[in-house]
């Protein structure tokens, strides 16, 4: 009886310990992609693309964001039982040439994202593995 008590003591610790960070853990979550965000934008307003040689400007990012959203769309659409945990890499799209990039946060930096032009997104195969 006296280690269930404990138990739930340390729960109870646990959860109030965390809803007293929530309030600090929350806003700086938000600073800090508003920061991303703001650094994103202010390179891309700054950097030339590497196949036509225009700025590339904020509607690169805008452009990145529909386009990263259809695919994420169109993945969910073909296989919408599966939970896809994808890190993104498509930040910014010339809207001159359509060259993509993603952000190389080490270098502070565009690269050019390497794709497989022409082709559409393989359908995710299922192995006996993910046989539960």
């Amino acid at each position: 009886m006296f280690k269930a008590l404990l138990i739930n003591l340390a729960v109870l610790l646990g959860i109030a310990i965390c809803m007293l960070l929530l309030p600090v853990i929350l806003p700086l979550t938000v600073l800090g992609q508003k920061r991303y965000q703001k650094r994103l934008r202010g390179l891309a307003e700054k950097y030339v693309c590497v196949e036509c040689g225009e700025l590339l400007g904020t509607e690169a990012i805008q452009l990145a964001d529909e386009r990263w959203e259809e695919m994420s769309e169109e993945r969910r659409r073909r296989s919408p039982n599966i939970k896809f945990r994808l890190v993104r890499n498509l930040q910014a799209i010339c809207p001159h040439c359509g060259c993509e990039y993603r952000y190389q946060e080490a270098e502070a930096t565009f690269i050019v994202r390497e794709r497989n032009r022409g082709q559409e997104l393989p359908a995710p195969s299922l192995g006996p593995d993910w046989i539960e």
